[in-house]
């Protein structure tokens, strides 16, 4: 978690130095973060489903 933070940190430090990019790298990040988000529930659904399949078995 603090890993991540510090990552986000250096990120938003790079962005705000290069500001001109910023409205484009953000829509890039947000697309990328609602397909990763969308992958992850799809992933845990099919998940959930294997392991109540095990569990009838």
């Amino acid at each position: 978690m603090y890993a991540g933070t510090t990552v986000g940190t250096c990120v938003a430090g790079f962005l705000y130095q290069n500001s001109q990019h910023f409205g484009a790298v953000t829509g890039f990040t947000a697309i990328l973060f609602i397909l990763s988000m969308a992958l992850y529930q799809t992933i845990s659904k099919t998940g959930k489903r294997r392991s109540t399949a095990r569990a009838q078995m």
